[in-house]
């Protein structure tokens, strides 16, 4: 990403469950293995989140109600107005979740259009949105193989560590990380979708078939 007039970003939404998540663990062979215990219930808690793409710098709102068109527009004009002030124009990678694309932010985006922009991912394609690597990685330190008898618990373990991110204290992702999901190389746009905030940056977006990004910022055809 050679182009320093401009900033990527990726949003999206998430749901963390009160229950929990397991994953494997290492377990010594002379220790009994260990019993997880997860809380019977349902209850979640909803965010929107957006992380930049050129330092880890990480954006989040909680979202009580339902993501839609108005709690969607909401966050957009909370991002705008920070993300603006690296004095960059700012190109937001977003699905195609209808809220995404509707009419009650339609003008409100065409008027910011010069230094605010969405631009949208392949439908059904979530593999190829770099903060999907965020929620991973959330889920991976605050979530896996821990009881949350209550939801506020649930909240305050992954705002603690948002919190972390928001404030600069060390990034939520690598540079190297993130493109693991976009692989920015130099040369034309082959393909529609993205091309034109990649194009912005300065370089190309190949799909979910390029190999892993490990290392270099910029991986030459």
């Amino acid at each position: 990403m050679d182009n320093d007039e401009v900033d990527l970003w990726a949003t999206d939404e998430v749901h963390f469950q009160q229950h929990g998540s397991r994953c494997r663990m290492w377990v010594p062979p002379e220790t009994k293995d260990p019993v997880l215990l997860h809380h019977p219930t349902r209850r979640s808690v909803g965010y929107f989140g957006a992380v930049r793409l050129r330092d880890g710098k990480f954006r989040f709102s909680r979202e009580t109600g339902k993501f839609n068109a108005m709690t969607f527009f909401a966050f957009l004009k909370m991002l705008r107005r920070t993300s603006i002030r690296s004095g960059r124009s700012v190109v937001v990678i977003t699905d195609n979740a209808r809220y995404h694309h509707a009419r009650l932010h339609k003008k409100w985006r065409d008027d910011h259009r010069k230094d605010f922009m969405l631009d949208y991912l392949p439908p059904y394609s979530p593999e190829l949105n770099p903060i999907e690597r965020v929620w991973k990685l959330t889920r991976r330190q605050c979530m896996h193989n821990r009881c949350f008898p209550a939801l506020e618990e649930v909240l305050a373990a992954v705002e603690t560590q948002f919190g972390y991110w928001a404030n600069g204290m060390r990034p939520c992702v690598g540079y190297a990380q993130l493109l693991k999901t976009l692989r920015i190389v130099r040369g034309p746009c082959r393909v529609e979708c993205g091309e034109e905030a990649v194009v912005a940056a300065g370089g190309r977006v190949e799909g979910a078939e390029c190999a892993p990004v490990d290392g270099n910022d910029i991986v030459e055809p």
